[in-house]
């Protein structure tokens, strides 16, 4: 089915399934640095070193793209532009820059979160995986908390937003039990196998209070064949486990109580919507 940027469409819960899944998602987490080498220029055999024409310093954002370039280099080819992309979301404002252009600047995701999760000074909120804390604005400072497990967003989130961020693991949150009235869930659980979901389920609902709420909002594969970036980005990313709404629906429900579902459009992607509660009555 396919959804513009303004509709929604209903997905009826009594149709789910086992969980499964599969694909990619954009994510913060990094790959392991790299040494660049260099040649210095000279020949073997005491001859005269070659003189190379003074060049100018790469620009910064030259510098991280050959960074990226040269994760590839001694990589299968259906490999490197994984790597790529993997290499430069590590970089918290060329992630917010290449994210906001596929998703119009996040407005359908921000209007959202604004509809399920207003801000409230009273109610105190855990946004999980923050990442770089694109969404902190949304709420009150007093009473957000983002944690995210790559310190380059949780730096660049402290000194770019208000609130308080820390580096953590969602699959272990290091929070007193029922400290949180509120939790936003954007975009991670396509990132981790079913196991880990369940962590990061029993690990969230440990922290939150009773009738508490809690808004999942994550990818699922691209629904109509004519969104060929859609197609494309989930094609790149490295996310692994992208998967349909009846899979996120099985992973969820033994946790919580699922009050609504529905399939959304923000941009290219298309995203699985469920909005949960701890309170177990109907």
């Amino acid at each position: 089915m396919t959804c513009s940027s303004s509709e929604a469409k209903p997905w009826t819960t009594g149709e789910a399934t086992g969980a499964g899944g599969g694909g990619g998602g954009v994510t913060g987490r990094g790959v392991a640095g790299v040494t660049d080498g260099a040649a210095d220029g000279s020949l073997e055999g005491g001859s005269v070193p070659i003189s190379h024409p003074t060049r100018p310093s790469p620009s910064p954002a030259a510098r991280v793209l050959t960074r990226a370039i040269g994760v590839c280099d001694s990589m299968p080819a259906n490999n490197m532009l994984h790597a790529v992309i993997e290499r430069l979301s590590n970089y918290p404002r060329l992630f917010l820059f290449c994210r906001g252009l596929l998703e119009s600047n996040f407005t359908v995701i921000r209007s959202t979160i604004r509809e399920h999760i207003g801000s409230s000074p009273e109610r105190r909120i855990i946004d999980v995986a923050c990442g770089p804390g694109a969404f902190s604005d949304l709420f009150d400072p007093g009473s957000y908390t983002g944690i995210d497990l790559n310190p380059n967003y949780v730096r660049y989130a402290r000194a770019h937003f208000q609130g308080t961020f820390a580096l953590q693991d969602a699959r272990a949150l290091d929070f007193p039990q029922g400290s949180f009235d509120d939790a936003l869930v954007y975009g991670l659980l396509h990132h981790l196998d079913d196991v880990d979901v369940g962590r990061v389920a029993n690990s969230l609902r440990r922290v939150m209070r009773p009738a508490a709420r809690i808004l999942v909002i994550e990818d699922v594969p691209t629904e109509s064949r004519l969104n060929l970036v859609g197609h494309l980005l989930h094609w790149v990313e490295n996310g692994h486990y992208i998967r349909p709404a009846e899979s996120y629906h099985a992973l969820l429900e033994p946790h919580f109580r699922i009050e609504e579902e529905r399939l959304f459009r923000s941009g290219v992607c298309d995203y699985y919507l469920a909005r949960l509660t701890t309170d177990e009555r109907p």
